[in-house]
């Protein structure tokens, strides 16, 4: 393309910083995202059914409930044989299906690990998982699922961003915007592509391990591959983003310098 002159020396540098800044900006942004209340409750909603093998045991768990509220002289109840503490008013302990009680139970029990850890659930809580181990690997990125981690992962997403955001400026400091804006999309673009990638062979892993996994540990994979397609649907829309700014770049720069 005539008169453009692709970026060399410090501001070659420079560019290599803000890609790889934007795609450490990406996850941060998008692990804020998976911890944050809604999602992070509803993938621990998930693993914690599978934790506690729920379906299985609610019939059990309905039937023991409605025995304890018939006997009951309180106006509240507690349900039984459950491992996190959550009580129930009598009369609609009394009524509750297997679908409500499931439904109350998930919601109560991912609110409380959402707010005070995997801790909640261990019966034995000098436990100790191989951290390498598959079991290892989902407790400690359940664990992360966390309020305080959403917090800390919120305030590091705005630092990146500031700090992205202003170097990207200085490495395009005296450009006309058309190359500013070519230039800016193909670094977004390709941060954004390099988190695709990561994200495809994460599941890619993650599948291969569910594979071979009994059913257990295969329902916990499922919650990272769940996770995993907030990382990808994120990046995709971004390096789709990247990429119309980089291409409207070339549209002015080749509309500017096309002969009238």
């Amino acid at each position: 393309m005539r008169g453009f002159r692709p970026p060399s020396g410090p501001r070659t540098a420079l560019g290599i910083l803000v890609g790889a800044l934007f795609w450490l900006l990406l996850i941060l942004f998008s692990s804020a995202q998976v911890t944050s209340p809604g999602p992070g409750q509803a993938l621990l909603s998930r693993a914690i059914a599978a934790l506690l093998d729920l379906d299985a045991a609610l019939p059990y768990l309905v039937t023991s409930l409605h025995q304890q509220a018939q006997e009951a002289s309180q106006p509240i109840v507690q349900v039984p044989d459950y491992p996190v503490p959550i009580e129930v008013d009598r009369d609609m302990a009394l009524a509750m299906d297997q679908m409500q009680l499931r439904a109350l139970l998930l919601d109560e029990t991912a609110r409380r690990v959402y707010d005070q850890g995997m801790g909640i659930l261990a019966e034995d809580e000098g436990r100790s998982l191989d951290p390498f181990s598959a079991p290892g690997l989902i407790d400690r990125g359940l664990g992360l699922i966390r309020e305080e981690v959403h917090l800390w992962l919120t305030v590091a997403t705005i630092v990146v961003v500031i700090a992205w955001a202003g170097i990207a400026w200085s490495a395009t400091a005296g450009l006309k915007w058309p190359t500013r804006l070519l230039l800016w999309g193909g670094t977004m673009a390709a941060g954004a592509l390099t988190l695709v990638l990561t994200a495809l062979l994460a599941r890619v892993a993650m599948k291969a391990l569910q594979a071979g996994s009994d059913p257990l540990i295969r329902e916990l994979w499922q919650v990272g591959l769940d996770a995993s397609s907030l990382f990808l649907r994120n990046a995709l829309a971004t390096s789709a983003l990247g990429s119309a700014s980089s291409l409207l770049g070339i549209l002015s720069l080749t509309t500017k310098r096309t002969p009238s």
